[in-house]
């Protein structure tokens, strides 16, 4: 297909390129025979020819090595990946792009008691990721609100056993929309506290809550928009990436662990361009993102982006 492209893309320009010469060849001949006296028939004859082999070889040893060149990286730059994925043998002849990650704040959970108007209404005993023990997160309501559009708050506390620490608010539409369980965000083989909820009609907010053993402190190493929990990078392994949900322009925000903090890459801010989304069709996942009427597509590779095709479905 390659060879295909690139003989395409040069035969016409090679062919037009050759008739140009030629004509400007036979120009700068006749221009030259002007200002001489008439010449045989032999002298026209030759000067024709060397004009017509001049613009032979010019054509065939400079132009369509250039045609070629350029033709064959374009076409490099946008090639069909089989299901998805980089072959090692595509390695260098595609398009990458590095992401701009930034520092994202770690702080450490302030201590908390409840207000005197919260009433417990559920209390979720896990783990501890101390490994020692267990630790209890107390989910609260205020029962004084009488406002229904404020009657959904739910107000989180961390218990381990010796003090209290505040979670702040962990969701906006009552119990049923906090989810809390331990899971290794990170890779640092200890667990974390994940504690997801609906902030929004389209906008949802996690917090990843993690422990300090040096400092015996309990830190929020994360506090992200709408979580999207799937393997975007194909190792195996989820990633932790926030997507806008159904706000418009939409953004997709990837996160990775840096030895003691997470960083953040704006895919649209570090593309330039204005939106961004995920999708997925039979096991593959890309990144689609763009300007309108202009969509570019992408997988996620290892802090980068590799241009793809879009897959489309059989």
């Amino acid at each position: 297909m390659l060879g295909m492209n690139v003989s395409v893309a040069v035969s016409w320009p090679g062919i037009i390129s050759f008739l140009v010469l030629l004509a400007l060849g036979l120009i700068g001949f006749g221009y030259y025979t002007r200002s001489r006296h008439p010449r045989s028939v032999w002298f026209w004859a030759v000067g024709m020819a060397v004009c017509l082999l001049l613009a032979y070889v010019i054509t065939v040893l400079v132009v369509v090595p250039l045609l070629l060149r350029v033709s064959a990286g374009t076409d490099n730059l946008r090639p069909s990946l089989t299901g998805g994925r980089v072959s090692p043998g595509q390695a260098g002849q595609v398009r990458e792009i590095p992401l701009e990650f930034t520092p994202e704040p770690v702080e450490v959970l302030p201590p908390g008691e409840p207000e005197k108007e919260w009433k417990e209404q559920r209390s979720i005993v896990l783990t501890s990721p101390t490994g020692e023990g267990q630790v209890t997160v107390r989910l609260h309501i205020d029962a004084s609100v009488n406002d229904p559009f404020l009657q959904g708050e739910v107000w989180g506390l961390l218990d381990d056993g010796t003090a209290s620490f505040d979670l702040g608010m962990v969701g906006n539409y009552g119990l049923q929309g906090v989810d809390v369980r331990p899971r290794d965000m990170n890779g640092d083989g200890r667990q974390e506290l994940v504690i997801t909820g609906g902030m929004g009609a389209t906008y949802g907010e996690r917090k990843i809550i993690g422990y300090d053993p040096g400092e015996k402190q309990w830190l929020r190493l994360l506090t992200m928009g709408t979580p999207w929990d799937g393997d975007l990078d194909g190792d195996g392994q989820e990633d932790v990436v926030a997507t806008s949900g159904g706000s418009l322009p939409g953004y997709v925000w990837i996160y990775r662990w840096n030895k003691d903090h997470y960083e953040k890459a704006d895919v649209a801010e570090s593309t330039g361009n204005v939106y961004a989304s995920i999708d997925r069709l039979e096991g593959t996942v890309w990144i689609e993102t763009g300007k309108p009427n202009e969509p570019h597509y992408y997988q996620y590779r290892d802090g980068k982006l590799v241009e793809f095709s879009k897959p489309t479905a059989p």
